[in-house]
């Protein structure tokens, strides 16, 4: 199985390699919907292929920050749950030591 995977993964770097050297045409994005000629924001020439690296890389980062906002809840209700098991825990000690002092403790029975 890690065979297969190594060679999937091969394939799949060769793919991107090949991708990546074809789309080699300089290209200027612009983000201005309603003048092509003369657009208000453009970004500098860039070669295809940095534009799409780019943008997987934003889509990964986007998406990493909105996965962490999203359990915002989960890690809340993890520590309050913690501090909770501390106390209890410390609880049930004090309830232990408390209710077998040494020497007055019986026997175990056989």
């Amino acid at each position: 199985m890690r065979f297969l995977s190594k060679i999937l993964w091969l394939l799949a770097a060769i793919a991107v390699v090949a991708f990546f050297s074809a789309n080699r045409q300089v290209v200027v994005l612009s983000f201005d919907p309603f003048s092509i000629e003369n657009a208000a924001f453009t970004s500098p020439p860039m070669q295809l292929w940095m534009v799409i690296l780019l943008s997987m890389f934003a889509g990964f980062f986007f998406g990493a920050a909105g996965m962490w906002a999203t359990g915002r809840g989960v890690r809340t209700r993890a520590r309050d749950r913690k501090r909770e098991v501390k106390t209890l825990k410390k609880e049930v000690r004090q309830a232990t030591a408390a209710a077998a002092p040494l020497g007055e403790t019986l026997p175990a029975v056989r």
